[in-house]
């Protein structure tokens, strides 16, 4: 049975300079931003070895890189497309989620995790 393409998304259209426009702004708000706010490594050996550093290298831009991309879709009007994509996968490609899962499961290491201090005895 063929696959029917999928209907176009209702709302508004994205034309290539748009998108290029919006590729830049996401971008900014990831690499700008860090160097905006100050991207700080801390003395440690680690990439963050505080929870400031992981708040301000990680949290902050990916947290307004995901709000900027939710307004782009909330603005073009495509949540229903976004939320109910409907092109049929073969079966074999579940797997990939599921390897990734599985990996971050096992991946853990949990002697080291259980030796950390809790956020409420730190200084």
């Amino acid at each position: 049975m063929p696959v029917q393409p999928s209907p176009a998304p209702a709302g508004r259209r994205l034309t290539w300079p748009w998108f290029l426009v919006v590729v830049v702004v996401y971008l900014a708000i990831l690499q700008g931003l860090g160097a905006l706010i100050g991207v700080d490594h801390g003395s440690g050996d680690s990439q963050f070895p505080t929870t400031e550093t992981v708040i301000r290298n990680g949290v902050i831009p990916i947290g307004l890189s995901v709000l900027f991309g939710a307004a782009v879709v909330t603005w073009l009007g495509w949540w229903g497309s976004v939320l109910h994509y409907r092109v049929p996968v073969r079966r074999w490609v579940r797997f990939v989620p599921v390897s990734m899962l599985v990996v971050a499961v096992l991946a853990v290491n949990y002697p080291n995790l259980a030796n950390q201090r809790s956020l409420s005895s730190w200084p």
